[in-house]
């Protein structure tokens, strides 16, 4: 019976996400090829400032503390722009252009996009919001039970008498042991001025960081005794049961934060005066700020940091006027963070243009990178170093409801094509270091381009994992596609640099260039490299 049910449902689901991705893929093409690219990503932005009502009632039936109501709210709009970004994007995507779709969304979401007209079926939003938070009620279960046995296996580290920082929900690759101690100076960018107490390092996949990392199972650390442990315990419980009478009366915000409010009866249970000085995450969570950390900046004066790991967090790219959402992920608007690191001081202006407190952020300089032990090959100069934009394909762009208007294989493709021609024909030697091994085969267009830029008497193509910092070191000159950071740090080691738009269209601010040369188009290339070699070679000579 069971595999009679097997074979005929999983042709049904098959033929569902086929007839869901063709809509998907009909969508992002009309909507690339529209008057308007930033339809959802506005859409998503305005959603992201609309608040969202709360049971503040059946909270504090929950046990958590008034303090926390406003923390509440904020951390719900993070919460599913971040967990549900994914899906709200290509629904929003499918809305912008007329079709019928389903979000994963509270009703107070649901509503401003009725009023605008836009076809949501507002039942089946309904139920996929009451899936979600089953989902979170789950996960808030999980993390109860996994907080417990940590405590009662000696996994949960005691608090040291000194004060300490942590840095917390790390990605395992950022973890991972490489060469040259480039993880450590990561997390001394992180944690500059680390405290007596020192530091914890955290990740949500510890084992996926592998060996020889110093991990703690959890920010938060050890409760003091049996009692503060059954504290938590009976706190988690009595969350766990707000969340379940919310959802059986049809209001699943305490089930969709029950992981966050889990964090916070942990942090009250252990006490304030053990909590860390700092509490320091990276942006590849977007702007997430875990509730405990409310808590514990409003008890125990903890700072909660957002530390930018990329320089280039900025508004979508265009090659037309139109009105553009603040970031190309929704949301930055909503942060509140106690501090922010930031590059330099144009991505200080960013936070300040996303309306927050400017003086909160901190200038701290680029991120050490990346490096591997292979050596970099004798490179003849004048030398070029090139760092491009790998494109998604269209197909890719389309379930995650992206429209890039300029990360497109055929631009990508022109910019190496151009610079390829061009520095054969001024005796530059270019060093090609993308980001990353590409493990899939990208566009057609693309892959060509680079296959010819293998190709290349006059050109050398390096191992991703080499250091940005080595190569740019190692060349006369870096140009990256707009706006990848290594530029950025040519420039801090005085170097030339710049980037370079093969459309000639792009719309930059002074602010995305960080105060760099933006050269526009072939013609412009052709007199920037001329000008490189004559002076490397009058450098030379003289």
């Amino acid at each position: 019976m069971r595999a009679i049910l097997s074979n005929s449902f999983r042709p049904w689901l098959r033929r569902r996400h086929l007839r869901r991705s063709l809509a998907l893929r009909r969508a992002w093409q009309e909507v690339m090829d529209g008057p308007d690219p930033d339809a959802a990503s506005r859409l998503a932005a305005e959603l992201s400032l609309v608040r969202l009502p709360l049971p503040i009632w059946l909270f504090r039936l929950s046990g958590l503390p008034a303090r926390l109501d406003t923390g509440l709210e904020t951390a719900l709009r993070q919460t599913l722009l971040t967990q549900l970004y994914p899906q709200i994007m290509p629904g929003l995507m499918l809305l912008a252009t007329g079709r019928a779709a389903a979000l994963p969304i509270p009703a107070g979401w649901r509503a401003p996009l009725v009023a605008r007209g836009l076809p949501l079926r507002h039942r089946a939003s309904a139920v996929a919001c009451g899936m979600m938070a089953v989902t979170g009620l789950a996960r808030g279960i999980r993390q109860i039970f996994r907080t417990l046995l940590a405590a009662s296996t000696g996994r949960l580290r005691k608090a040291p008498d000194a004060p300490y920082d942590v840095a917390a929900q790390l990605p395992a690759s950022f973890l991972r042991p490489r060469p040259r101690n480039a993880d450590t100076m990561f997390v001394d960018w992180l944690l500059r001025d680390a405290p007596a107490g020192g530091f914890w390092l955290h990740s949500d996949t510890p084992a996926a960081a592998g060996p020889g990392r110093d991990l703690v199972a959890s920010p938060l650390p050890d409760f003091p005794g049996l009692r503060a442990r059954a504290a938590f315990g009976l706190a988690a419980a009595r969350l766990s049961l707000g969340a379940m009478i919310g959802l059986l009366l049809g209001r699943p915000e305490p089930a969709l934060l029950l992981p966050e409010t889990v964090l916070v009866a942990h942090a009250r249970a252990v006490g304030a005066s053990r909590l860390a000085r700092r509490y320091v995450f990276e942006n590849s969570r977007w702007f997430l700020r875990p509730l405990f950390t409310r808590w514990a900046a409003a008890e125990a004066g903890s700072w909660a940091v957002l530390a930018f790991y990329s320089s280039n967090t900025d508004e979508c790219l265009r090659l037309r006027p139109s009105p553009r959402p603040p970031s190309f992920i929704p949301g930055y608007q909503s942060m509140d963070w106690d501090r922010y690191r930031v590059w330099d001081d144009a991505q200080a202006d960013l936070i300040a243009a996303w309306g927050h407190d400017r003086d909160r952020a901190e200038v701290m300089g680029p991120i050490p990178l990346t490096d591997s032990e292979t050596p970099l090959p004798a490179i003849p100069g004048p030398s070029l170093a090139v760092f491009d934009v790998a494109p998604f394909s269209p197909a890719r762009l389309a379930v995650m409801g992206l429209v890039p208007e300029y990360y497109r294989d055929a631009i990508a493709a022109q910019f190496l094509e151009d610079l390829r021609e061009e520095a054969q024909s001024a005796g530059i030697t270019l060093v090609l270091k993308q980001k990353r091994e590409r493990k899939q085969m990208g566009p057609p267009r693309y892959e060509s381009a680079v296959r010819r830029m293998i190709d290349a008497p006059h050109a050398i193509v390096l191992d991703p994992q080499i250091s940005a910092t080595r190569v740019t070191a190692a060349c006369t000159a870096t140009i990256s596609m707009p706006f990848s950071s290594p530029s950025l740090i040519a420039a801090r080691d005085d170097r030339p640099a710049a980037f370079y738009d093969p459309t000639a269209r792009l719309i930059a601010s002074p602010r995305q260039t960080h105060g760099l040369p933006m050269i526009y188009g072939r013609a412009a290339l052709r007199q920037w490299l001329d000008g490189l070699s004559k002076t490397a070679t009058t450098g030379e000579n003289g």
